[in-house]
């Protein structure tokens, strides 16, 4: 009796094609096959004629199922195997003569060699390729942005500035003390100290005063600050340093008696960009200069094309002066600085810690202040940039173990509906190395194209970075490329993903062929 249930007419399985191959063979009619299948005679009738032709030898090699030669769509051979004297059948739809002729290349199907299973599971291997991806992409990304910032904080900041500074104390208010000067100078291990403390000011610069290569330029090409008046002057803002005597004596140079120092240079930004500025002379320096700013008259007497030796950067477009305590006390400014600084250098690096210890002793009287070491704060600096590098790590390893979890169980959790695709393949003639390298496709392009793709997007957005800060690929390269993290990364995730198909193939190249064609759950 049937156990088939009445109605289904969805399909046969093989299991069904074989009991109508069987029951064909006794002689059986369509109709009583088809009362046990629960099917209708007319399925029974199409599913015959579809896969049994009875005259195939004069209906050309399509029908010709024994032919796998790739020749058989055009040659006009006959009698290869030379048994029938006046054979007239094409040796490409006879199953015996396209087997025994000389010229026989078996032909092998072109998507065997591809990877067409990863189509197909697509869906089931989405969190692993995502997660490998979003974890090669984050991770090769932001160590790159960390490493161009870093290297842009060094160039910048630290490198820069390595011989102007060790301490910086900044001490809020117009609190300028001499006694407190003395005493840091007097300290051990303390090579120098300068104090200085920072007005704005505004003057009007007439035309006759610039020089004549600004005056080529236009100082309105230069910067679209820049507008002349009615009397042709120009509004400019006017930085004024103000050191301890001492200090402002070294700056000048001692043959000098100057009162005021004029910063004389200016970014022609017409010829230079901003990455490799240009400077050019702002003022004449063949012209007597008197400027008059906030309402008093300051002669400029001596130029000079560099601030002094402090943590401070040049006011683009701003004509920078520089003078003295005791200078600034007789102009009788209403202009009241905001803080005042202490510039210190130390003798030798590794007093750091005892002489800031010393330093931080003497402060303690002044409320307010704030303290800064260049030395400790590169070390801070390491230190963040270690931390931020540790959890980057940490998130990479996390998202990879999932990717690679997922890889692994679609590779070898799957492996029941792989043996019936790869039966199928065999069946028509693939060959275990065949297999293999259909699998190693596979692997190499879950593998692969997450690596592929980080490194086309991070080409162009490195590009722009380096760009955006000034560094040249070379500095990059040779000093923070992320190299070795990017290797072990990318060595593991494809060796993880070829150890999972390797494990998968292994168990596929050993199954039992027949049972696995037999085998009808599939379900892809």
């Amino acid at each position: 009796m049937s156990n088939y249930i009445p109605g289904n007419q969805k399909h046969l399985t093989l299991n069904d094609r074989l009991y109508i191959e069987n029951e064909l063979a006794k002689g059986t009619p369509f109709k009583d096959i088809a009362a046990f299948l629960c099917k209708d005679p007319t399925t029974i009738s199409k599913e015959v004629r579809a896969h049994r032709i009875s005259d195939w030898y004069h209906k050309g090699t399509f029908y010709n199922a024994k032919n796998f030669c790739i020749h058989r769509y055009h040659c006009k051979k006959t009698n290869a195997c030379g048994k029938i004297l006046l054979c007239g059948i094409k040796c490409a739809s006879c199953p015996t003569c396209n087997q025994t002729c000389k010229d026989f290349e078996k032909e092998r199907c072109k998507r065997l060699d591809k990877a067409p299973s990863l189509f197909v599971r697509r869906k089931a291997m989405r969190v692993g390729t995502m997660s490998i991806l979003l974890a090669v992409f984050a991770c090769i990304s932001i160590l790159n942005m960390l490493g161009v910032s870093a290297l842009s904080m060094e160039r910048t900041y630290f490198d820069r500035y390595k011989n102007n500074w060790d301490f910086l104390v900044t001490v809020k208010g117009d609190t300028y003390s001499e006694e407190l000067l003395n005493d840091i100078r007097n300290t051990e291990d303390v090579a120098g100290c300068i104090v200085h403390r920072i007005v704005n000011g505004n003057t009007q610069i007439p035309a006759d005063y610039l020089s004549s290569d600004v005056q080529k330029l236009s100082l309105e090409k230069l910067n679209n600050s820049f507008a002349a008046n009615e009397a042709g002057a120009y509004n400019t803002k006017v930085p004024i340093f103000i050191l301890d005597d001492k200090s402002f004596a070294e700056y000048r140079g001692d043959a000098n008696d100057a009162n005021v120092v004029a910063v004389n240079i200016i970014w022609d930004s017409v010829n230079s960009e901003r990455t490799d500025r240009q400077y050019v002379p702002f003022l004449n320096e063949g012209k007597e200069i008197v400027l008059n700013v906030n309402g008093k008259d300051i002669p400029v007497s001596a130029f000079n094309d560099s601030l002094p030796v402090l943590r401070e950067e040049l006011t683009q477009y701003a004509l920078t002066l520089v003078m003295s305590e005791s200078y600034y006390a007789t102009l009788g400014f209403d202009l009241k600085p905001d803080e005042t600084i202490y510039t210190i250098k130390m003798t030798d690096e590794s007093k750091n810690d005892a002489l800031e210890e010393k330093l931080q002793g003497m402060l303690e009287t002044y409320p307010g202040y704030a303290f800064e070491g260049r030395v400790q704060e590169l070390a801070d600096e390491m230190q963040i940039q270690q931390g931020l590098r540790m959890i980057i790590y940490l998130f990479t390893v996390i998202l990879t173990c999932i990717g690679l979890a997922n890889i692994f169980a679609s590779t070898l959790g799957q492996i029941h509906q792989r043996k019936r695709e790869f039966a199928r393949y065999f069946a028509v003639g693939l060959t275990p190395k065949g297999a293999a390298k259909i699998l190693a496709w596979e692997a190499a392009i879950v593998a692969l194209r997450p690596i592929l793709l980080t490194i086309v997007i991070n080409i162009p957005l490195m590009a722009w970075m380096l760009d955006a800060g000034g560094i040249t690929a070379g500095d990059f390269i040779a000093k923070r490329l992320p190299l070795v993290p990017a290797i072990l990364l990318f060595v593991a995730v494809i060796g993880f993903v070829a150890l999972a198909y390797y494990l998968g193939g292994k168990k596929i190249c050993d199954m039992n062929l027949v049972e696995a064609i037999k085998d009808d759950t599939l379900m892809l």
